[in-house]
């Protein structure tokens, strides 16, 4: 069952949580692990294991299987800094063997 987190239930045994989780979390009644996942529209819910095996495989299919598209999706934190990192070797390569060619 997908709890939203504003509902502070338990999606296992629907018991109340203390507090609101931000992540994986031991449910103090039934004593199962739930996790928290984001929606795009950047709602939280509370989900099952099994749950949370099936969004992220479903994610992780929506990303597809290239690692600078996967790095692009996140913010193209990695992807483009490893490409940018490439450039600059290769510029600078190019740059000292052009210097010693000239010298």
């Amino acid at each position: 069952m997908v709890v939203p987190i504003e509902n502070q239930t338990c999606p296992y045994c629907s018991g109340f949580l203390n507090k609101i989780p931000r992540s994986k979390t031991r449910c103090p009644n039934c004593y199962n692990y739930l996790f928290v996942r984001t929606t795009i529209d950047g709602k939280r819910f509370a989900v099952t294991e099994e749950e949370k095996e099936k969004i992220d495989d479903i994610r992780k299919r929506a990303r597809g299987g290239s690692f600078f598209f996967r790095s692009a999706a996140r913010g193209a934190s990695r992807g483009c800094s490893c490409l940018l990192s490439i450039l600059k070797l290769t510029v600078f390569i190019i740059f000292i063997s052009t210097f010693v060619i000239i010298t």
